[in-house]
């Protein structure tokens, strides 16, 4: 993850897709929710936590502790990813935590 990403870094691409790489596995994530995670600024100098969810489409989940994660606005990037959920249809839906 990268040190200069915010909550705002991520915002206008809610609703967008990614695309992940790991494990010799590769899906395509759609950014459904970048949000803050504290109520007040953090201490100078230190980034606000917030989180980014994730929808992908396989059925078998993506397991690599760092995978590389690509969007055409964006820079390639390192990310860890947790699997929250399975949906109805099979797939899996992802968190990201940036402390």
């Amino acid at each position: 993850m990268t040190a200069s990403h915010t909550v705002e870094t991520f915002l206008p691409l809610v609703g967008t897709d990614f695309v992940v790489r790991g494990d010799g596995l590769e899906d395509v994530l759609r950014l459904e929710s970048a949000v803050a995670l504290t109520r007040v600024p953090p201490p100078e100098g230190f980034r606000e936590p917030f989180s980014l969810t994730f929808l992908g489409t396989r059925t078998d989940y993506m397991v690599a502790n760092l995978i590389e994660i690509t969007h055409p606005e964006m820079e390639p990037f390192l990310i860890s990813l947790s699997a929250l959920e399975r949906t109805p249809e099979g797939a899996f839906r992802y968190e990201a935590v940036y402390n």
